[in-house]
Formats: structure tokens, sequence, C-alpha cells
């Protein structure tokens, strides 16, 4: 587990079914892409997909972070999605407050491609005398993690998270859902 400070952090674990998750991509048809509550400023191609049709490629990075943990989870995976980023798009920063986990899984990576990023929404908090401080303290207001092709990342749903401009010409993809608790043990 990567400690962000306080209660922001995430994991990262190499996703083990890449080839896997990519053929069924391939042939699997997305669904009528749903209104969602984040995105109305941002510029990405989505394509939603039912979970149960990924139902056994969904629950590895659950399990890991469960075992990470130490804590087990009954839980709903909910239906997740394919992001697409071409030249110049990005994601606005958002949250998921609907549920307990984000699960982020790199398909590709490349160089110039948008860059995955955390916020803490609290550094606006302080004022600018105090952002010299918290810099030298490795306390700062972004965090990116290192992610390649066949990373996923877990982390709380609360976080601010987003995607820098995509420079390169080459598609940025990522396959995401969120999971609900049910019961945690």
């Amino acid at each position: 587990m990567i400690d962000l400070k306080g209660n922001y952090f995430y994991s990262r674990y190499p996703y083990k079914k890449l080839k896997e998750l990519k053929k069924k991509l391939s042939s699997t048809e997305p669904i009528e892409t749903p209104t969602y509550s984040w995105g109305n400023m941002c510029s990405l191609g989505r394509e939603a997909y039912l979970a149960s049709d990924f139902k056994e490629l969904l629950i590895q990075p659950v399990e890991y972070f469960a075992f990470e943990t130490g804590m087990g989870f009954d839980v709903d995976v909910l239906d997740p999605w394919l992001n697409k980023y071409s030249k110049n798009d990005f994601q606005e920063l958002h949250n998921h407050p609907t549920a307990d986990l984000c699960v982020v899984i790199f398909l590709n990576d490349g160089p110039d491609f948008g860059e995955f990023y955390f916020s803490d929404p609290s550094y606006t908090s302080f004022n600018r005398h105090w952002y010299p401080i918290l810099e030298k303290l490795d306390r700062g207001s972004i965090w990116i993690p290192e992610v390649k092709a066949g990373d996923t990342i877990v982390f709380p749903s609360h976080m601010m998270h987003g995607v820098s401009p995509h420079k390169s010409d080459m598609v940025r993809q990522t396959f995401a859902y969120n999971v609900v608790f049910k019961n945690v043990y």
C-alpha cells in the first residue's frame, strides 16, 4: 500500500489477466453508455460494459486489496467502463461518492501519455505561505502514481483523481470500475 498521507492511499498490483481482459474487450459488445455523475467537463471516449460479462476478470484486484489489508470483503462489483483518450483528451478532477473502492487497470502506456493523478482538496485550506513548507515535507497537492501497462491501482472512492491532457497520437486506454462493500470482516 502506498501512503499519500492521512486517509489518502492506493495500492498497485500487476494485473495478471491482462491478455484475457483485452481479448474479452475485443469480443464483447459495449452496452448503451449510461449517464455518469462525472465527466461533464472532460474529453474522452467511454464504453460501458456489464459486470456480469467480466466477473471472473474483475475480482482479482479486490482479492489483492483484501490480502494486503488483512481484511475480508463481500462486495458488489459495479458495471465497468473502458476509457479511451485520444490526443488532447483528459479527465477532470472527480471522485466516486456512491462507491467504496475504485479500480483502474492500465491497458497500455507510452511516451506523452496523459497521467493519472490524485489531488488533495484540503491543500487549498492552507494559505500561500504554507506551500513551500508542505512541498518540503512532501505533502503536495498532486500525486502521480507510477504505472505502466498491466498495472492496476485500487483506491478509496472518496479520493479526487483525474487524468492530465493526453499528448500522444496513440489512444490511451484504461478499464475502470467501482466496488461497493456489502460486508467487511
